[in-house]
């Protein structure tokens, strides 16, 4: 047994995750932790997560505190450099539009019609006027955007909105690919 195992029903996942351009080791932290915490819940025993910041592997369990994971590693790391200025609501529509545009022909990747389908809600969410926040991912040159919308159980019973996560490329993505497959 590695010292990663705490008990016989402990497992541990390689679940690396790279922090967003911007994001502080804290937030990393914390998406690495909920990460944890999901897959110890889909696996039923006790697992960790990774993240890579600025070259250095941090592991993390589901009841990791993301402020003493920010003091043990803030001496020894840097912030990732700025992300690009956050694109207006008019330029995330563009983008949905000029990605959801690459012709069927030039699709090449099992993913394509479902990044597709997802581009679309995501537009007509943005065209409807519901809220949204960014974070750029540089390794994927990709906007995340988390968009808040009523569902159904808004109207009927008085809950609250939805938020779902989806992802734009960005326009350097879509011109390096020059009308195709971008996915």
């Amino acid at each position: 047994m590695t010292e990663d195992w705490k008990s016989p029903l402990t497992c541990v996942y390689g679940l690396i995750t790279k922090p967003f351009l911007g994001q502080t080791i804290k937030e990393a932290a914390k998406d690495a932790i909920q990460a944890a915490e999901w897959l110890s819940q889909q696996s039923g025993t006790t697992c960790a997560a990774m993240f890579i910041f600025n070259d250095k592997e941090i592991k993390v369990y589901p009841d990791s505190d993301p402020e003493r994971v920010a003091e043990e590693y803030q001496g020894e790391l840097v912030p990732p450099s700025e992300a690009p200025p956050l694109p207006t609501k008019e330029e995330l529509l563009e983008l949905c539009e000029r990605a959801a545009s690459v012709p069927v022909s030039e699709w090449c990747n099992r993913d394509t019609p479902a990044a597709t389908e997802q581009l679309g809600q995501a537009w007509a969410f943005l065209k409807a006027g519901c809220e949204y926040s960014l974070k750029y991912d540089d390794r994927l040159q990709t906007w995340w955007i988390d968009i808040s919308h009523p569902t159904f159980a808004t109207f009927e019973y008085g809950g609250n909105e939805d938020t779902e996560t989806f992802y734009i490329p960005t326009k350097s993505r879509l011109d390096e690919r020059n009308g195709k497959d971008w996915y």
